[in-house]
């Protein structure tokens, strides 16, 4: 992976608007996400992502999620995130669960999601992945591959917001 950026720390506020879109369906608080992430890289003039990406790839989530959020709040972030800055949305899928990656370390992370991510079809030779939330970054890099083993020339990483490094991991 090239490089990964998350405009926003997961912590207080932003926190229990993801918790709020995410858990609880509250699609206003998904819109204020998007949009806060996008004045955050529009200051700090990280918003060519058209330019520099063929297109945006939402990290899959897993069907049991999606039936009991009842969405895919990956997707749903990415749709409206790809929209605002001009870029086609791409698809992959999940060829299995992967259960729950909260309480786990990197490592633990890294071998839940081995073989896990497909695409369908070949992508473009540069892609931008897109998520909502990067704790350990294994989960980029687990999608990252799958898009590099299937002819991608530079794959990034762009998380609405960021676990702080201070914040432990829930175990």
């Amino acid at each position: 992976m090239s490089s990964s950026s998350a405009p926003l720390v997961f912590c207080d506020e932003i926190a229990w608007l993801v918790r709020r879109f995410k858990f609880e369906g509250d699609l206003r608080a998904g819109r204020l996400l998007v949009e806060l992430a996008l004045a955050v890289l529009i200051e700090s003039d990280e918003r060519d992502w058209s330019l520099r990406f063929d297109g945006l790839l939402a990290v899959p989530s897993d069907a049991v999620r999606v039936r009991e959020r009842g969405f895919d709040h990956a997707d749903w972030l990415a749709r409206r995130f790809a929209r605002r800055v001009g870029m086609p949305l791409l698809r992959a899928r999940r060829l299995r669960a992967a259960g729950s990656q909260r309480g786990l370390g990197r490592r633990a992370r890294q071998r839940n999601l081995t073989d896990v991510f497909s695409l369908s079809t070949p992508p473009p030779a540069r892609v931008l992945l897109f998520d909502d939330v990067m704790t350990t970054g294994a989960t980029f890099e687990a999608l990252a591959l799958c898009c590099f083993d299937a002819g991608c020339l530079e794959v990034a990483a762009l998380a609405l917001a960021r676990t702080p490094r201070s914040l432990p991991i829930r175990r």
